[in-house]
């Protein structure tokens, strides 16, 4: 009865554009209900279903299932987002810089993935040894400033092109850098440093998941 409640509330959420948050609006079902559910994983489960179920929407709207997983990735809160995400890598996909940055990110979740360290949260710019990490670094902290209040607005499309706008340096980066290199401390802050560049696109979507 819940899961064919929250298909109803899926499609009218979705087709009025409204801004309430899914997981929220779950939790308060359960409420309701509060002393009839056992299910302790009830609300994760019924919420897997709905994404699943709005994949299905989507694709039947055209949007393939590499750009709906790659915005489903960072959990939007409230389908409006989700849609508006949606609009937005679909447009940024047409851009010429998308394959080469989809790829690049691609890498950047590769390497994290394979580090056996705990990654710092900051970036010690005075260990960069090569000119190209430290021209990305400058460019990454404009582009930041840019891209900040573009995200509060929620105008994704236009926070994607200014992040495009890197796609040069970050291309200069990997092929005049060696991330993994012997020596530790460099190592780890140039970790650090991929995990910052990797995040600041995981604020729109994983578009790493846009790459083959």
């Amino acid at each position: 009865a819940l899961r064919r409640a929250a298909l109803g509330a899926l499609r009218i959420l979705k087709e009025h554009q409204l801004s309430i948050p899914l997981l929220a609006l779950l939790q308060q079902s359960t409420e309701l209900l509060e002393g009839c559910i056992q299910n302790s994983t009830l609300v994760a489960d019924v919420y897997n279903f709905m994404l699943e179920r709005l994949r299905g929407i989507y694709a039947d709207e055209g949007v393939s299932s590499e750009l709906f997983h790659a915005v489903a990735a960072v959990k939007p809160q409230t389908l409006l987002d989700f849609d508006q995400r949606i609009q937005a890598v679909d447009a940024f996909r047409k851009l010429p810089e998308a394959e080469s940055l989809a790829a690049a990110n691609k890498r950047i979740r590769n390497l994290l993935k394979k580090s056996e360290v705990q990654i710092a949260s900051s970036v010690d710019a005075t260990q960069f040894t090569e000119d190209a990490e430290s021209s990305l670094y400058e460019q990454l902290q404009t582009t930041l400033a840019t891209v900040d209040p573009l995200l509060q607005k929620h105008d994704y499309e236009s926070a994607l092109k200014a992040m495009a706008k890197l796609r040069d340096s970050i291309d200069d980066y990997f092929d005049k850098v060696m991330v993994m290199t012997e020596d530790e401390n460099i190592r780890n802050n140039r970790l650090a440093f991929l995990d910052q560049l990797g995040n600041l696109f995981l604020q729109v979507a994983d578009i790493s998941l846009l790459h083959a």
